[in-house]
């Protein structure tokens, strides 16, 4: 698959790949342009990358950014699901789903069980 490069939205400094890549393409103090950013995993195991703007640091979540510049989201769903392991942010492999649709896939991958009931 060929890789593609869209502006990363909300960070104007820094373009995003459909492979799931992060790059610098404006110059800042002690960065060089072309640099990729490299992505660190969270306690969930979810890929984060931390990108700056305005002078402030954002630890941004590497599955979002791809999913805003390359994954249709006609429906306006507000929640991206990896189709298979967290760390997979090509996006090929994800999707836009529902808050329900995407706790029904996690219980059915049995990432997540249904929470127990008070009686």
């Amino acid at each position: 698959m060929k890789e593609t490069w869209k502006l990363a939205r909300g960070f104007s400094d820094y373009a995003v790949s459909n492979l799931g890549r992060v790059m610098r393409v404006k110059a800042l103090e002690r960065t060089n342009v072309g640099k990729l950013i490299t992505p660190f995993p969270s306690k969930a195991g979810y890929l984060y990358v931390t990108l700056h703007r305005n002078g402030k640091r954002y630890s941004v979540l590497l599955h979002r950014l791809v999913a805003q510049a390359f994954v249709p989201n006609p429906y306006h769903r507000p929640e991206v699901n990896h189709k298979r392991t967290k760390k997979d942010c090509r996006a090929s492999q994800l999707e836009w789903l529902t808050k329900k649709q995407h706790t029904l896939d996690k219980v059915q991958r049995k990432q997540q069980t249904y929470p127990r009931r008070k009686r």
